[in-house]
C-alpha cells in the first residue's frame, strides 16, 4: 500500500492573530525578517550596510532635495548635506517637515521657526511686505496642495490651517486660515494631499479640503474615518492609497471621490497585537519603497526597534528586525536609513547580513493536520523544497508531531536527494528558478499533526522555502 504525501506550498502571509488551528495551509504562525516570493516561496530579507557617520547623535530626518541633486541629514541641533557640508547647526530643534514648492525652495518647519533653503542657503523666510509670520514659525507641519504651502501644529492654535496665498510661501495674511475642530480636545497631527484634497489628519479623526478657491468653491468636511494618525512621518502615498499609523493599526485611506474617502484597517485580521504594546508612537516613521510600505515602530526604550513591513502586491505583513530606524528616505534609486541610537547613517543592498550582522529568520506554519484531521498518523519522512543558492546553507528544522520535538539540521538529518538528471524535479521550479533542492529526513514520529519551524541566523546565508511536506501512515481507528 503506497503511504499518502501531501505537500504545502505557495505560502501568502504571516497571520499572528488567529489560533494556530484556525490558519490557512498557507498562512505562516510566525514570519521574522522575511519577505514573500514572487514564485510562492518564503525567503530571507537582504540587508543594510553603513554608508556614512554623521557625528555622534542619533539622526532625526533624512531629507531627499532631489530640486538639487541633494541628500540632507539632519541631527541633534544640525542640518548639513550628506557627506558635505554643515547648513546651520544652532536649530531649536530638527524635528523638521518639509515641502518642496513650486519655486524649486525647500520649506521647512520645526515648531519654533520658518526656513527657506534653496541648495545653497538656508534662511529664516522674510514675511511679504505688511504681514507677519510668527503664527508659520510655530507650525510642526507643511504641505503644497496646487500652488499654495499649508501649515499647521501651532501650540497656540493646535486645530488651525494657514495656507499662503498662490505661489508665495512668505505670504500668509491673518485671514488665511481655517479650523478643523471636533468635539473633543483632539488636535492636528499631519498634513497631506490625496486625491485633489488636502488632508489634516487628528489623532482620531480626519478632515478633508476640497476644492481650489477659499472664496468660492472650497468645502472642509470631516472625513468618516476609525481613527486619525499617531505620527505625520508614517503617511506615505501608496499608489492610490495614503497609508498612515493610526491609534490602533495602520490604515489605508482611499476613494477617488470626495464623497468617498474613506479607510481599512491593514492589519487587524493578522498583526493586530502588535500595536497594542507601542510606545512613543509619535516618533514612529515609515516610506513606501519597492512596493512596500516600511514601518519603524518602538515596544521599549528610545529608538524604534521593530521594523513592520507590507508588501503591496502580496498582501503580506513581516516584522523586521535590526535597523533601529529613526528615518527613512529614497535617494538616487537606494533606501537610506538613520539610525536612532547613533550618527549612523545606512544603505540597502543584497547581502544577507545587518552591517556584518547576522540576520535571523525564522518562518513556523499552522499544525497540519495532513488531510486526516481525525486520525492519528505515523509519520515517515519529512520533506522541504529550497531554492538553487541555498543547497548548502545552514537550516535548522524543528517539526513538532503533537507530543514529539523532532530536531533536523542540513547536511546531518536534512539531506538533498539525488533523482537522476536534477536535484529536484524540473516542472515544479518556480520562475525565476533553473531547479529546487529537495531535502528529505526521516521523521519516525506519531500524533495528529505536524508543525514545522525553519530557521537560518547564519551570517551572509540566505534561503528561500518553497514548500514543507510529509509521507506518513494514517491509524484508522
Amino acid at each position: 500500500m503506497r503511504r499518502p504525501q501531501v505537500l504545502y506550498r505557495d505560502f501568502a502571509r504571516v497571520n499572528e492573530v488567529a489560533s494556530p488551528e484556525h490558519l490557512l495551509d498557507n498562512e505562516l504562525q510566525e514570519a521574522l525578517n522575511a519577505v514573500f516570493d514572487e514564485a510562492g516561496g518564503i525567503s530571507k530579507r537582504t540587508g543594510i550596510k553603513l554608508d556614512k557617520t554623521i557625528g555622534t547623535k542619533p539622526i532625526t530626518r533624512l531629507i531627499d532635495y532631489s530640486k538639487k541633486n541633494q541628500l540632507l541629514v539632519a541631527h541633534d541641533k544640525t542640518l548639513q548635506v550628506y557627506g558635505g557640508e554643515v547648513i546651520k547647526d544652532d536649530f531649536d530643534n530638527t524635528d523638521f517637515d518639509w515641502e518642496v514648492f513650486s519655486d524649486g525652495k525647500l520649506y521647512l518647519v520645526n515648531g519654533k521657526n520658518y526656513y527657506v533653503y534653496d541648495g545653497e542657503t538656508l534662511a529664516a523666510v522674510t514675511p511679504h511686505d505688511g504681514t507677519s509670520l510668527d503664527h508659520i514659525k510655530r507650525c510642526k507641519y507643511i504641505v503644497q496642495r496646487g500652488e499654495r504651502l499649508y501649515a499647521a501644529g501651532d501650540d497656540n492654535n493646535p486645530n488651525t490651517i494657514y495656507f499662503c496665498e498662490i505661489g508665495a510661501g512668505n505670504h500668509f495674511p491673518d485671514l488665511n486660515f481655517i479650523n478643523a475642530v471636533s468635539d473633543d480636545n483632539d488636535v492636528i497631527t499631519g498634513l497631506a494631499e490625496f486625491h485633489q484634497a488636502m488632508v489634516a489628519f487628528k489623532n482620531r479623526h480626519i478632515y478633508g479640503w476640497f476644492g481650489w478657491n477659499p472664496e468660492a468653491d472650497v468645502r472642509f468636511d470631516k472625513i468618516n474615518v476609525h481613527t486619525g494618525t499617531a505620527s505625520f512621518r508614517t503617511i506615505q502615498r501608496v499608489y492610490n492609497f495614503l497609508f498612515y499609523l493610526g491609534e490602533d493599526g495602520v490604515y489605508a485611506l482611499h476613494g477617488l471621490e470626495p464623497s468617498y474617502i474613506s479607510s481599512n484597517n491593514l492589519t487587524d485580521e493578522v498583526v493586530k497585537r502588535r500595536f497594542d504594546g507601542l510606545v512613543n508612537t509619535d516618533q514612529a516613521c515609515a516610506i513606501f519603497h519597492d512596493g512596500k510600505y516600511i514601518l519603524a515602530v518602538r515596544t521599549a526604550g528610545t529608538y524604534n526597534e521593530l521594523v513592520l513591513v507590507y508588501d503591496f502586491v502580496r498582501k503580506a505583513w513581516s516584522p523586521w528586525t535590526g535597523w533601529n530606524a529613526s528615518a527613512f528616505t529614497a535617494y538616487n534609486g537606494g533606501l537610506y536609513i538613520g539610525s536612532g541610537q547613533t550618527g549612523e547613517v545606512y544603505k540597502t543592498n543584497d547581502k544577507h547580513n545587518d552591517n556584518n550582522l547576522p540576520i535571523p529568520f525564522r518562518i513556523k506554519t499552522k499544525p497540519f493536520d495532513c488531510r486526516y484531521p481525525l486520525h492519528e498518523k505515523k509519520f515517515a519522512w519529512f520533506y522541504m523544497l529550497v531554492g538553487e543558492k541555498d543547497d548548502g546553507n545552514e537550516i535548522d528544522v524543528k517539526v513538532e508531531c503533537d507530543y514529539k520535538t523532532i530536531q533536523l539540521h542540513n547536511g546531518i538529518q536534512l539531506n538533498t536527494v539525488i533523482v537522476p538528471g536534477a536535484f529536484m524535479m524540473d516542472e515544479e521550479a518556480p520562475a525565476g528558478r533553473s531547479r529546487l533542492y529537495y531535502k528529505r529526513a526521516r521523521l519516525l514520529a506519531r500524533g495528529l499533526r505536524a508543525q514545522v519551524t525553519v530557521e537560518n541566523s547564519e551570517l551572509n546565508e540566505g534561503i528561500t522555502v518553497y514548500g514543507i511536506g510529509f509521507q506518513f501512515w494514517p491509524i484508522r481507528a
